[in-house]
């Protein structure tokens, strides 16, 4: 199974010399961060000369250190507080001396400490978050500030990960940005300190994992973005697990990253190194021998056989998965009792004995004892139920990338591109492997149930979930269950502002309009479907521009006609209809063209014993009637009593709305 795996995969076996690297084990050296723009990012700083001298005041040696000492504080300080009125291109200068002197650890206390410099930068960086030079060098200075563990939480409590991670999004195709990105999220979920876990989350639930992931198949050709973002996600899973749920979703582009790059020693290390620190749970270690990552850890040692800490890392990986019984089963499975694997470990031992013959020989010895009825099939079959096969035993990690596998095979033969997070990647076969109706079915229903968790939602976005949802539905429209399902699905992955914006980039809104178009009586599926447009346009105003122009006001409005008797449907439509009105114009004149008024005022009369529709209803009334002419077709409907109605009956869910609604009228 592992040189099975290693083709499989296109794992090239090369003998050659690896390059050994001397870099820190969990943060990027201050010293490294300007070499990673051809581009010149940031010129030296104007008062020093090329020997790193200030040349302004006479020469070196008339001052002492302490006033020399001074003189850069001071000078840091300066810069620091001239950011607030500084334009792009200063701004961009005083980033390149920031760069230079923040390498320094009592320069990075006089930034934080003297000049309270975080927020200062963060507040620059969303002014000026449209160049490419301002995220480039705010993302090395908070890179560099963020070595030393006393400031990661200032970093974090400034709004540090979440400025990081849109500067990502806003240059997501710029691969500078997208290293230096990783590079500063790397460092903030570093161990070490006394906040080493609250930062780790932080990163995590600011969007850290999901930018990572993308940023990884977005310049999946360009080993330095692989590297940086491998380091990133293992410093998250260490010691972590809370992310090693989240995390263990982006074990399919962890193996594709050493894929791709098998010549590169940084690539196996941190590939190796992430693979070992998940694979510390006992779920991840079935997932990732699974997932071929065993064949993946066997093809970077051949590849870097001299390199001890691709060695150290990959014998500790494969020394974690061993000690469950299907992982050991998979690890020798198809060779001959894992024969070629012990040839692979004795090598290493062999080379490194005092780092990783313990690892080594502790494997070779359980190899043996591997019991081949454990071996987990890959997918994971499933039944005519909403669970695997494997019933309960089976944790979630496993589900989720094995569903998403399995969704991924398009019935074609090609693999889903829907989007940025495509699994096309991750996955081969053909059109004779994809899931049948029933398996696309379950799979789909399964991942729905999962993505009620948010560490889930995370792990099936980054295991490339979200297209192979919507493909699924592009490819099985003659199924009303698979689309209720994915409605279903797409709903509860929508309740993550970055899930929003994968769901509508993978063209999910042309699924669930297509699906309730194509099953008009179908009630539960328009409830879904509903709710899936309600979440999708909770946050995002381009979302909200999307479902206007995908259609979706109109299929709505068609929900709200439909199913007039329908209390769920009328409130969940009426809900969708009120977020669609938030800060977007066009959107109240398009639903009031769509009948929209008449048919949320229909809403509230013929449900006016329904608490959720009474809210919903009056709410989108309120909305809908910022605009003018919307406003005097509300009038003159007459809804008066209507709204005194709802707020008497439902003080506390209506008051408010119906208050500020009336006073308009």
């Amino acid at each position: 199974m592992v040189l099975e795996g290693l083709k499989s995969k296109n794992l090239k076996i090369k003998t050659g010399l690896g390059k050994k690297s001397s870099a820190p084990a969990d943060l990027v050296s201050p010293a490294n961060t300007e070499a990673t723009d051809t581009g010149n990012m940031f010129s030296p700083s104007p008062t020093r000369t090329s020997r790193g001298r200030r040349s302004e005041g006479g020469s070196p040696s008339s001052k002492s250190k302490a006033e020399r000492n001074a003189e850069s504080r001071n000078r840091l300080v300066r810069d620091v507080k001239s950011l607030p009125d500084a334009d792009e291109a200063d701004t961009r200068s005083i980033l390149g001396r920031l760069v230079a002197a923040t390498r320094s650890s009592s320069a990075r206390s006089d930034l934080v400490e003297e000049a309270g410099g975080i927020p200062i930068l963060l507040r620059s960086l969303a002014r000026h978050g449209g160049s490419r030079r301002v995220a480039e060098g705010t993302c090395v200075v908070l890179q560099n500030v963020a070595v030393d563990p006393g400031h990661r939480q200032i970093i974090v409590e400034s709004g540090g990960v979440r400025g990081i991670v849109h500067a990502m999004k806003v240059h997501h195709d710029n691969a500078a940005v997208a290293e230096l990105g990783c590079a500063a999220l790397r460092n903030l979920g570093s161990s070490g300190g006394d906040d080493r876990e609250s930062s780790k989350s932080a990163v995590s639930s600011a969007g850290g994992t999901l930018a990572l992931v993308h940023a990884m198949r977005r310049h999946s050709e360009v080993a330095a973005v692989q590297e940086q973002a491998l380091r990133a996600l293992r410093n998250l899973a260490k010691d972590s697990s809370a992310n090693k749920v989240a995390i263990a979703g982006t074990i399919p582009a962890i193996i594709d990253a050493m894929a791709s790059h098998e010549e590169s020693e940084a690539v196996q290390r941190e590939g190796c190194a992430t693979l070992r620190n998940l694979s510390v749970s006992a779920d991840n270690q079935v997932a990732v021998a699974a997932c071929e990552g065993v064949a993946a850890i066997a093809a970077a040692c051949l590849s870097h056989p001299r390199a001890e800490k691709v060695q150290v890392q990959g014998a500790g990986a494969l020394f974690n998965m061993s000690f469950h019984p299907a992982a050991l089963a998979s690890m020798a499975d198809g060779d001959e009792g894992g024969s070629r694997l012990k040839k692979v470990l004795r090598a290493t031992s062999r080379r490194f004995p005092d780092s990783c013959s313990k690892y080594c020989d502790e494997v070779i010895a359980r190899l043996p004892k591997a019991d081949p009825t454990l071996v987990t099939p890959w997918p994971l079959p499933v039944g005519d139920g909403s669970a695997s096969e494997e019933g309960d035993d089976v944790s979630a990690t496993l589900k989720v990338l094995s569903h998403v596998h399995r969704l991924s095979i398009r019935p074609d033969g090609g693999a889903d591109e829907g989007g940025a997070d495509a699994a096309a990647a991750a996955v081969g076969g053909s059109g004779a492997d994809a899931a049948t109706p029933e398996e696309a079915k379950v799979a789909i229903a399964e991942l729905a149930r999962l993505a009620v968790s948010y560490d889930h939602r995370i792990a099936i976005s980054a295991a490339g979930g979200i297209p192979a949802i919507v493909g699924a539905m592009a490819d099985r429209t003659y199924s009303a269950s698979i689309q209720r399902v994915g409605c279903s699905a797409i709903q509860n992955l929508s309740c993550n502002e970055d899930n929003e914006v994968a769901i509508c980039s993978a063209g999910g809104v042309g699924a669930i309009v297509a699906a309730m178009d194509k099953y008009p009586g179908n009630v539960r599926l328009q409830h879904k479907a509903c709710a899936a447009l309600r979440n999708l346009a909770a946050s995002n105003n381009d979302n909200r521009t999307k479902i206007r122009k995908g259609k979706g006001i109109k299929a709505l409005c068609g929900a709200l006609k439909r199913h007039p008797d329908e209390a769920p449907v009328q409130e969940v439509a009426c809900s969708a209809l009120g977020n669609l009105c938030l800060q977007n114009e066009k959107n109240r004149s398009a639903i009031a063209r769509a009948d929209g008024i008449n048919l949320v005022i229909a809403a509230l009369t013929n449900q006016s014993d329904q608490r959720g529709v009474q809210e919903k209803g009056c709410r989108v009334l309120h909305n809908l009637a910022l605009n003018e002419d919307n406003l005097d077709t509300i009038r003159e409907a007459e809804v008066e009593s209507l709204l005194w109605e709802a707020a008497n009956k439902y003080p506390k869910e209506c008051g408010d709305w119906t208050e500020k609604l009336l006073n308009k009228l």
